[in-house]
C-alpha cells in the first residue's frame, strides 16, 4: 500500500467514526496529499510512459484528466497548456533526471564504473562483440543518441570513441532504418581493429571457444552459446565528453538460466541487418560503401583484373566480370549517356559516386542480377566479401526487405 493510499484510508476511517476535522487539519491534508502525488504518482506516470514515447521526434504535451468518477482523458497538443480553473493545483515535478527507459535501471547498481556518468544498456558476450559490435535494442536509442550529444537521423553513420580499461579506441555508430520501418542502430567495430583484439585478449577463453565452435560445427544460421559459467555481461555507458562512450566488463555478473520477455526481445534484436535494400543493384552499391567506410577496399586488391572494366576473381570461387569502371568522370558520364534508352533517358550502367581503391578512383556496375547466369551475380558477390573482409558475413533474401547483409 503507498503512502496516498494510507491517507486516503484514515480520511475515511475518520468521516465513518465521526471524527471532525478542523480547517487547519485540511489544509495540512491538502498539502500532503500534493506532496504525495508530486513524490509517487507523477515519477510513476512518467516511468510508464516513457517506453512508449521513446522514438518520436519532436515535442509533444500531454494533457491527463482525471476525474475519480468520470475516470481518464488524455489529450495531446504542442502549445503551451493553459489551466483555466481557479481551484485547478499545478504540481512541479521533483528535481530527477529525464527518465529513460532502461534496463539497467531497473538493476540497482550503486557502483557506476569508474568514468561513467550513466549507463545506457547491458550487452551479453557473444560471437559478434568480439569481432563486429552490437546491435542497440530499439529502447535505448534515445540514451545512446543522447550520449553522443545530437539526435542520430536514420541515415547517420558517425566515428565515436570507446573507452575499455581506460584506453581509448574508434569505432562508428551507425543509424538506419530497414525497408519495413524498422529502426536499426548498431555500434561497429572490424575483427581486425583494436578494439576487436582488445575485447578478445580480455577474454581469451571465452574467445577461443566460440572461433573452435564455429570451426567445427555448420553453424551458419544459429548462435553460439556459451556454457554457463563462461557467460558475462559489459555495460555500454555514457561519458562526461560527447560521442565518447565507456565499455565495461561487469566483474560482479552472476549468469541466470531465466531469460526475461525483453532480454529475448534483444537477440532477436542482433539479428536485424547491417544493410538491406529492395533493389539487387542499390544492395551491392550500399554494401561496398559500408565495407569501404569500415575496412577500406584495398583487400580487394589482390583479386582485381585491372583493365578499362575491372573485374573481380579468385578461381574456382567467384568471378565478377565488369564489376568497376576505371576512368575520369567525364568518361564515365559520357558512357553512361550513351547506353541504351529506357522512356527517352539514358539507362546508366554505372553509380556515379565513385569509390577509392588504392590509389585509383572506380566506379560500381549496377548491372546486379539474382542469378547466375549474369556476369554480376549476389551469390558471388556474398563469396567474394566472405573472401576479401570477413567470412562472417552473409547475404539473406527476405520478404519485406528484400536483400540484407548479416553477421553470422
Amino acid at each position: 500500500m503507498t503512502r496516498l493510499e494510507e491517507l486516503y484510508n484514515s480520511i475515511e476511517t475518520l468521516r465513518k467514526l465521526g471524527v471532525p476535522i478542523n480547517k487547519e487539519q485540511l489544509e495540512t491534508v491538502d498539502k500532503f496529499e500534493e506532496d504525495l502525488i508530486t513524490e509517487e504518482i507523477l515519477p510513476a506516470i512518467s516511468k510508464s510512459v516513457a517506453p512508449i514515447l521513446n522514438n518520436l521526434r519532436r515535442n509533444l504535451t500531454l494533457v491527463i484528466d482525471y476525474d475519480p468518477e468520470k475516470g481518464i482523458t488524455v489529450n495531446t497538443t504542442r502549445e503551451h497548456v493553459i489551466v483555466k480553473e481557479r481551484a485547478a493545483k499545478r504540481y512541479d515535478l521533483p528535481s530527477i533526471p529525464r527518465i529513460k527507459y532502461s534496463l539497467v535501471a531497473e538493476q540497482d547498481i550503486d557502483l557506476l564504473p569508474k568514468g561513467a556518468i550513466e549507463i545506457l544498456m547491458h550487452k551479453d558476450l557473444d560471437w559478434s562483440l568480439f569481432n563486429h559490435g552490437l546491435t542497440i535494442p530499439q529502447v535505448f536509442h534515445y540514451s545512446v543518441s543522447e550520449a553522443y550529444g545530437k539526435t542520430l537521423r536514420e541515415t547517420d553513420n558517425v566515428d565515436i570513441e570507446v573507452i575499455i580499461d581506460g584506453m581509448e579506441y574508434k569505432a562508428r555508430l551507425y543509424s538506419l532504418r530497414r525497408n519495413n520501418g524498422a529502426r536499426v542502430m548498431q555500434l561497429l567495430w572490424t575483427p581486425n581493429s583494436p578494439i576487436a583484439h582488445k575485447l578478445q585478449s580480455m577474454l581469451p577463453e571465452q574467445f577461443e571457444y566460440m572461433k573452435d565452435r564455429r570451426e567445427h560445427i555448420d553453424i551458419r544460421h544459429e548462435h553460439v552459446k556459451l556454457p554457463i559459467e563462461m557467460q558475462r555481461e559489459f555495460f555500454l555507458c555514457k561519458t562526461a565528453i560527447n560521442g565518447t562512450y565507456l565499455l565495461h566488463l561487469n566483474g560482479d555478473y552472476t549468469p541466470k538460466i531465466d531469460k526475461s520477455n525483453v532480454q529475448q526481445e534483444d537477440t532477436i534484436e542482433e539479428d536485424a541487418p547491417i544493410v538491406c535494400s529492395k533493389k539487387c543493384s542499390s544492395f551491392v552499391f550500399d554494401v561496398m560503401k559500408y565495407f569501404e567506410e569500415q575496412y577500406g577496399l584495398e583487400s580487394i586488391i589482390p583479386y582485381l583484373s585491372k583493365k578499362k572494366l575491372w573485374g573481380i576473381k579468385k578461381q574456382d570461387e567467384f568471378s565478377l566480370a565488369g564489376f568497376f569502371f576505371h576512368g575520369t568522370t567525364e568518361e564515365l558520364k559520357q558512357r553512361n549517356n550513351a547506353s541504351s534508352y529506357t522512356n527517352g533517358n539514358p539507362y546508366k550502367r554505372w553509380f556515379e559516386e565513385p569509390f577509392k581503391v588504392g590509389d585509383d578512383t572506380v566506379y560500381l556496375s549496377n548491372q546486379w542480377r539474382d542469378d547466375d547466369k549474369n556476369g554480376l551475380s549476389i551469390n558471388s558477390f556474398e563469396k567474394m566479401i566472405q573472401t576479401c573482409f570477413d567470412e562472417e558475413y552473409c547475404i539473406e533474401r527476405d520478404s519485406s526487405n528484400g536483400y540484407e547483409l548479416k553477421v553470422n
